[in-house]
């Protein structure tokens, strides 16, 4: 992984509330980690129908980082209360889908976020 080639990727925590039956998601600011994103896809990147979906992202680090499945991550920076860290405009783009360690790699596969 070359250094010039590192984004800085925003991290968000979830914070899902029932409220009149349904879940509603508030978006917490946890960070900025610097990782090079990948387009790596294979088999496994395929859904039910077969078709391979071209938004799926992956990280790979040997670092180890505050990043957690089901947080949200963005490359842009999402504008945040400075006091509580709650984002107020928005929500991130991708979602944590996996993150699978083999060795001392842990791979992050990020999903495009829908509805959350």
């Amino acid at each position: 992984m070359r250094i010039k080639n590192l984004k800085p990727l925003y991290v968000y925590k979830p914070d899902k509330v029932l409220k009149s039956g349904e879940y509603e998601t508030s978006w917490y600011f946890k960070g900025i980690e610097w990782l090079n994103p990948q387009q790596d896809l294979d088999e496994l990147d395929r859904n039910s129908a077969g078709d391979v979906d071209y938004e799926i992202i992956k990280l790979r680090t040997d670092k180890v980082l505050n990043i957690n499945k089901g947080d949200g991550i963005s490359f842009e920076e999402l504008t945040i209360d400075e006091e509580s860290k709650k984002v107020t405009n928005g929500k991130p783009s991708y979602l944590v889908e996996n993150k699978p360690t083999i060795g001392k790699t842990t791979l992050y596969t990020l999903i495009t976020n829908n509805g959350e």
